[in-house]
């Protein structure tokens, strides 16, 4: 996939580094979010069809539901990113407008950050989403995620996220299925 960083589009294989300066240089310039900024990540759809865009933009919609508890709980509940797929309101976590101006599938329900480590997690997470296709089965949130297919340095870093922003869940419980 060729993955954009602010309006520049290049191959997937560059992204980490650049990325990863980029935070670096953000970082060193003292620069900072609030909980008003979002991580906007488009995919590309060029050569696909809307109803095709669509089907996957519900898919994904599903996911990022089931995985709600993964977000800060400004995002979980944000009238710039509310769950659900509509055709003409853009301010969705997962947001099929921008095929019309963009040919891309936006995920925009993240926190905004120049974390690094938050961001390219976020990005390989969606990634997979992208290539499902299939909706979860009904569960918790740890139970939805061990449901996808990814590496366990990946599981374990969501695992320990969801601890941290929801530590209130393991306050009274002592494992979380």
């Amino acid at each position: 996939f060729p993955v954009t960083i602010g309006k520049v589009i290049f191959p997937r294989g560059e992204l980490e580094p650049r990325l990863f300066r980029l935070c670096k240089l953000l970082d060193s310039m003292q620069f900072a979010v609030n909980s008003s900024c979002g991580l906007h990540v488009h995919f590309d759809q060029r050569g696909k069809t809307f109803d095709a865009v669509l089907a996957k933009a519900k898919i994904v919609d599903k996911w990022l539901y089931g995985l709600r508890e993964l977000l800060p709980e400004s995002r979980r509940d944000n009238r710039y990113a509310r769950f659900g797929i509509s055709q003409s309101d853009r301010y969705r976590a997962v947001n099929v407008c921008s095929f019309g101006k963009h040919n891309t599938l936006e995920i925009r329900v993240h926190s905004g950050t120049c974390d690094y480590q938050k961001i390219i997690a976020w990005i390989r997470l969606c990634e997979v989403l992208i290539a499902l296709n299939k909706k979860p089965k009904p569960g918790t949130c740890i139970g939805t995620l061990e449901q996808l297919p990814i590496a366990e340095h990946d599981m374990a870093y969501w695992r320990a996220r969801h601890r941290v922003l929801n530590s209130r869940q393991y306050d009274n419980n002592a494992s979380i299925s």
